[in-house]
């Protein structure tokens, strides 16, 4: 057989098989016809094929007879089988199927020969290898002196590991199943002698802390749980106090971890030089809301630093104004995972805790995932810097002033890569602050957010504030902005670079594309002239009032959009689509229609 078909085709004339330009009288293999009862084997022709001669017939087309190709592209040395029974020629469909290849024949052969080559060096090899395990091991077992055999008992290594010692076979189950197997012991706190009774409970639980094996273990609370400087914890690895139950309403539903100290405690809860001492299902309070000044949960360091902390399904509120209050603290720490975690309180250095210091000590790759913020009175919730950061899927609520609150950068210490993905910012209902205020670092991406309030009618404060903390050279500021994708309801402007430090250094690249700017009153930008090299993509623009005439420097602002129809009242020299900034309205950017 010289082809052999892959596709339907018409059984006529002088046609490409495979690959191959077929001749008369070629005997072609067709295979793959839409109506079945056509395939068979033919001979090619110049008008209409018909089977060849000796495959007109049922007994010649029978299952198991088997055909080998020649020639073409993808079926060369390829062998088919014939799978119909006493099928009607020209009726009854004809099923041919592939059957084997000369490759794979050629590549079995040779794997079994390979096989058994290698076997049988394997099989040489491994006498050897087993005859002088067998000498080593006589020689090794003459010097071991074990302890008497003890029946019913296993030799295990000691606490120390320096010898062998017999032990039950229940006391190295428990052995085996605190060590090798993920799951660390659960202990309830609750017959343990720290029932949660609202009392204080720091030395009963700590003395449960320490009571864990070194591998570490999970405690369990119920209850009121309350403690004043609980330092247990510190440079501890693999423990996690988890609430009994969840955030509803009632005792057997609400789990606290709560502080009733007040100032000068320093810390509550005493995380520094820790891995994976992690927290769920809790309420973590502090009780004094009028001078507690220290941290509810410090993660920092004091000679390595705290690594992969986690907190699920937790509520914290650290509602004092007091210096120095904070919530969780996390300089000192990297690899922290947050979720579906509740920040909450007027704290004053930040209910969660950032790097605000131009230090040595670091605070890295955290994520925040469906976390809530909220702020009160005139602080953020979220306040310092840090290198990747990355907040998901986030919800931001103004605080009971109705100004929104969520991020303040650190004005001494740069960020490094900061994401605000998808996350939503709301309730806002007055003006005075910014959702988001970065004053110095470089590698800021908000992406796909919400900004806004309910009041159609209002002008809110920026959205976005960046920079203000500059020292008056190109490597202070913020540097490398993408804002892109997001939805601005009502903030005057969406983007601003107020600050006091001149020569355009507060904000530098600035990306601003694919937004959508509602009831803006034109202000998109504000005090440009604070920010250089800023590039603006397709951004709609609704709601845009009040045109007034100014300057535009073209060197530091590029415009990438569609062209604007003719406004009567354009300033002179500049064109249809152009941006300029309005110094008698504060600086703010505004666009020639």
């Amino acid at each position: 057989m010289r082809l052999a078909t892959s596709a339907n085709i018409p059984l006529y004339g002088l046609q490409t098989i495979d690959g191959v330009l077929t001749q008369v009288g070629d005997r072609v293999l067709v295979k793959d016809q839409a109506d079945q009862t056509q395939n068979g084997i033919y001979t090619a022709s110049e008008g209409q094929w018909f089977r060849a001669a000796d495959a007109r017939t049922a007994r010649t087309l029978q299952k198991g007879t088997t055909v080998h190709v020649q020639e073409g592209i993808t079926n060369p040395g390829k062998t088919f089988v014939f799978q119909s029974i006493n099928l009607r020629v020209g009726t009854d469909a004809v099923t041919i199927a592939f059957y084997h290849s000369d490759d794979t024949i050629s590549e079995v052969n040779a794997a079994v020969a390979a096989g058994i080559a290698s076997v049988e060096a394997a099989s040489e090899d491994l006498i050897a290898q087993a005859e002088t395990a067998r000498d080593a091991a006589i020689a090794a077992a003459a010097g071991v002196n074990l302890p008497p055999v003890t029946a019913n008992t296993m030799l295990i290594d000691n606490a120390v590991g320096t010898a062998r010692e017999a032990k039950t076979f229940a006391a190295v189950r428990t052995k085996l199943q605190s060590i090798a197997f993920t799951e660390l012991p659960v202990v309830e706190a609750w017959n343990n002698g720290i029932p949660g009774d609202a009392t204080d409970q720091t030395a009963r639980l700590a003395l449960l802390i320490n009571s864990l094996p070194p591998e570490g273990g999970n405690i369990l609370l119920k209850g009121d749980v309350r403690v004043t400087t609980l330092a247990a914890l510190q440079g501890k690895h693999n423990i996690r106090l988890m609430g009994l139950g969840g955030l509803g309403t009632g005792s057997a539903q609400q789990t606290y971890l709560r502080s009733a100290a007040g100032a000068g405690v320093g810390r509550v809860v005493d995380c520094r030089d820790t891995f994976n001492v992690s927290f769920e299902r809790l309420w973590i309070e502090a009780l004094d809301k009028t001078v507690f000044n220290a941290s509810l949960i410090d993660y920092g360091f004091i000679t390595t630093g705290s690594a992969y902390m986690h907190m699920t399904d937790c509520f914290v509120m650290a509602d004092s104004g007091v210096a120095g209050c904070r919530g969780v603290n996390l300089y000192g720490a990297t690899q922290g995972s947050f979720k579906d975690v509740s920040f909450n309180g007027k704290a004053a250095s930040g209910v969660l805790a950032l790097q605000d210091i131009n230090g040595v000590g670091f605070c890295n790759a955290h994520t925040f995932t469906s976390c809530q913020f909220k702020g009160a009175s005139s602080n953020y919730p979220v306040h310092g810097a840090g290198e990747g950061l990355t907040f998901t899927g986030c919800n931001v609520q103004a605080g009971a002033d109705g100004v929104g609150r969520f991020w303040s950068g650190s004005t001494v210490q740069d960020f490094r890569g900061v994401d605000i993905i998808g996350c939503t910012f709301y309730d806002q209902l007055a003006g005075g602050g910014e959702w988001i205020a970065a004053y110095r670092g470089n590698a800021l991406n908000v992406i796909g957010c919400r900004f806004g309030g309910y009041d159609t009618g209002g002008a809110y404060s920026a959205a976005i504030r960046l920079g203000g903390a500059a020292v008056g050279n190109g490597n202070d500021g913020v540097h490398g902005v993408n804002i892109i994708g997001n939805n601005f309801d009502h903030c005057s402007p969406a983007v601003a670079f107020t600050g006091v430090i001149a020569n355009r250094t507060h904000a530098q690249e600035v990306h601003i594309a694919n937004n959508h700017f509602v009831g803006l009153t034109n202000n998109l930008v504000g005090s440009i002239v604070l920010a250089q090299r800023l590039t603006f993509g397709p951004n709609n623009i609704n709601g845009a009032t009040g045109l007034a005439a100014a300057n535009v420097d073209g060197r530091y602002v590029q415009w990438f959009g569609g062209v604007i129809p003719a406004f009567a009242g354009a300033p002179s020299g500049l064109s249809s689509g152009t941006l300029y900034y309005d110094t008698s309205a504060g600086n703010v950017v505004k666009i020639v229609p």
